[in-house]
């Protein structure tokens, strides 16, 4: 059962960011950013405690080293975005 809430929350997320990432980057606040971030990293250090299968645990792994991914991509992305408009308004 825990395996499977796991699961549900790790695609929670996925499709979470899934939406986000097709937002403008104007639009997008890195406090809720962050807030993901820090989501994420919960799930990851759930995923690495849980008891399941190898074959389960690596396909957890996977999905949450990609959030990881996306997630710090999005936070780039938006840092850049506000370094390039704090030059403009200088």
């Amino acid at each position: 059962m825990i395996v499977d809430e796991l699961v549900l929350a790790i695609d929670g997320l996925f499709l979470s960011v899934c939406k986000i990432s097709e937002m403008t980057t104007q639009f997008l606040d890195l406090t809720l950013l962050n807030k993901i971030k820090r989501e994420n990293e919960t799930l990851i250090d759930k995923v690495f405690d849980v008891k399941a299968s190898v074959e389960q645990k690596n396909k957890m792994n996977k999905k949450v080293i990609d959030l990881r991914g996306r997630i710090s991509m999005l936070i780039d992305k938006k840092w850049v975005m506000t370094f390039e408009l704090n030059v403009i308004n200088a």
